[in-house]
């Protein structure tokens, strides 16, 4: 298995690209918050466009790898696949309001309307029973998965033959060193921009970072044709 310990040289690209547009997101929200609002983080901007992107392409390379292991690999293990893989549609489908803002009729429908904050058709907007899902489900609920997932999944993995068998089973990709990295300096990085705005660069960073994890996990023996899920 290869290094855990350095980036290759996509992950070198991807990684300058994320904190390259963290760190010009970061300067604008502190010299001109209008323009950093208004403009780089616009509704339908570049940004949101490059998270749909990087979303939408999680979701290839998911379908991709249920097509390509369909044959080697046990069906729990593609649907886990293909799970993931709906995971990132429902993101990507979620930062384009299901292309409700696409559409010539931008009017949601009359439930999303009463009970979206946006009154937009996305499901992190809602509010059941006065609880705002985006700041309880999206926001603290998978804030804490996220950090349980980065800082113990892999140790968990190491250390427990049954944990590890669960981890091969569900086909849960891992994350190596530098993306755990990675993500702790971008959450400290965006919680220092001074703007209620700086969610679309944790959604844009965040996107990238998790898709980077799935591209080359430091258990990506379970997605080559030719390995056992089983390997070491």
């Amino acid at each position: 298995m290869e290094s855990t310990h350095y980036p290759n040289r996509l992950e070198s690209l991807c990684l300058g690209s994320i904190f390259t547009t963290l760190g010009i997101g970061f300067y604008y929200a502190t010299v001109d918050k209008k323009m950093f609002e208004a403009v780089y983080v616009l509704e339908d901007g570049l940004i949101e466009w490059a998270t749909v992107g990087i979303l939408f392409s999680g979701f290839c390379l998911c379908l991709y790898r249920v097509f390509n292991l369909r044959k080697v690999r046990r069906p729990w293990f593609l649907f886990c696949t293909l799970l993931l893989a709906l995971i990132f549609l429902f993101g990507a489908g979620e930062e384009i309001s299901w292309g409700q803002r696409m559409s010539s009729n931008r009017m949601a429908s009359e439930f999303f309307v009463k009970h979206n904050t946006q009154q937009e058709t996305t499901f992190h907007n809602l509010v059941v029973g006065g609880v705002r899902l985006n700041k309880v489900v999206f926001g603290t609920g998978l804030g804490i998965f996220m950090g349980i997932y980065l800082l113990l999944f892999g140790l968990m993995d190491h250390k427990w033959k049954k944990f590890h068998k669960f981890i091969s089973s569900f086909a849960i990709p891992l994350p190596r060193y530098h993306h755990i990295l990675a993500f702790i300096l971008m959450f400290i990085l965006v919680n220092l921009v001074p703007s209620g705005k700086k969610g679309e660069l944790t959604e844009f960073a965040g996107s990238f970072l998790f898709l980077m994890i799935v591209l080359n996990p430091v258990n990506s023996y379970l997605f080559w044709r030719d390995s056992s899920p089983a390997a070491p």
